[in-house]
This record gives structure tokens, sequence and C-alpha cells, in this order.
């Protein structure tokens, strides 16, 4: 796994559909910072962190961890070089138990040890508890838990979260938010695409606003706050 390091995006162009989902994105993450990335339902917001991830194809531009290029690289490389993704929906295994889900998360670290889930229930201590359930069983928070929870245990550079406040109990906001704050703390950077800007907000150092697959604006939270051209990109404008 890589050395603690930047995320960095240079004209990141990816297509769907024989169109552009996202043109041109440039954007940067540094250790220990929380960048939230905006805008309305069809933004590019979840394309731009699947074809991070390597989940959808690059069409041109490049992603770098630190000094090197991984925009090669498969899925699974991305994912040992130190970039988590917590997906929208969670993506868990549904028949699965949670603890083996949280095995899955893993998979970077298989072959080098017994794997140690005890950092995952230090943070989400409900889990443990819960170990032996489907994850189907589970309520919509806790499975956002042990999405959060499965990205983190292989102690990840990078940690890319997609709407993990959607449909949520204010309560569990709040974990997520507190979530979000230790990793800050930890070093660990965090791109974060929230529909509720006011959420994204609380946790964010910096942001960016896309609009049709563009990056339309970029500032600090404060520049973000009470933006019009932010309301603008989500009324479409």
């Amino acid at each position: 796994m890589a050395a603690a390091s930047g995320l960095r995006l240079e004209s990141l162009a990816a297509t769907f559909a024989g169109a552009h989902a996202i043109s041109g994105v440039s954007l940067h993450v540094e250790p220990g910072e929380v960048v939230a990335l905006l805008g309305a339902n069809g933004a590019g917001k979840t394309t731009t962190l699947r074809t991070i991830s390597r989940l959808h194809p690059i069409a041109s531009g490049e992603v770098y961890l630190g000094d090197t290029s991984i925009s090669a690289l498969s899925a699974d490389q991305i994912a040992r070089r130190g970039v988590a993704h917590v997906p929208e929906g969670r993506r868990l295994y549904g028949t699965m138990t949670v603890q083996e889900n949280l095995e899955m998360g893993l998979f970077p670290v298989w072959g080098r040890g017994p794997l140690d889930l005890g950092p995952a229930f230090e943070l989400f201590p409900e889990l443990e508890r819960l170990r032996g359930r489907a994850a189907y069983s589970l309520s919509g928070g806790e499975q956002q838990m042990v999405a959060i929870a499965r990205a983190l245990l292989p102690k990840p550079v990078i940690v890319m979260m997609d709407e993990p406040s959607l449909g949520l109990a204010p309560v569990i906001v709040d974990r997520i938010i507190d979530t979000i704050g230790v990793l800050k703390e930890r070093g660990v950077g965090v791109l974060l695409v929230e529909q509720d800007t006011e959420v994204a907000l609380a946790c964010a150092d910096r942001g960016y606003v896309l609009a049709n697959g563009h990056v339309t604006f970029e500032g600090t939270a404060a520049d973000l706050q009470g933006s019009q051209l932010l309301k603008d990109s989500y009324l479409g404008l």
C-alpha cells in the first residue's frame, strides 16, 4: 500500500452510452483534508468516483496518487494502493454476515496474517453484536456502518464516500460526520459526494461544484456556504 499521499485528477473524462459523463475534471485531495464534490443529480459526481476507483473506464486524463499515475491500474490494484470507495447504496453482500462482509473489505491484505476486525468494532461498537447477522437483515444505518467500516479496515490513505447520509436518521448522520472527523485527524484524505450540502459543508475543508460533468466552481467550505452559484447548480442553471 502506498505511503500517505494525496489524490489528484488532471482533466479526467469518462463516457456513458457514447456521451461524455464527465469532461476535464481536475481536483485534488490532500492527506488529512475533506473535500466535498457537490452538484445536482446527474452532474457526474458518482461517475467521477467510479472512474477514480476504476469501476468505470477512463476516456482520457490522469489520476495520480502522490506523484504516481494510477490511471492504468485495475480496481483491485487501486484498492491495494490505498484508495477506498464507499459506494452509493452501500453494496453489501446481502446474504453474507456482517463479519463476512468486513472480511471481504480486507482483501487488499489477505495472506499477510490474521484478519483483524477490531478497528471496525472500535469505530462502530454495534457491529460486534451484529457480526453473525446477515447484511440484508440490518437497518439502513447499520448497513452504512458496515459499508464504511469495510472500506476503512485496510487503512486506506484516501477514502471516497458516495452519499453516505442518504435516507438515514439524523443520529446516524451525526455518527458519519464524526467518523469523517476521525479520518481527518488520522491524516486520511476524504473525497465526499453528498447531496445534502449542509452535511457536506459541515465536514469539508474545501469543495468543488460539478455541473454537466464539468467543474464550475471551487473554493473553501466558507466560500460555498450560501453561494448563489452552488444554488444555481442544483437548479440546473
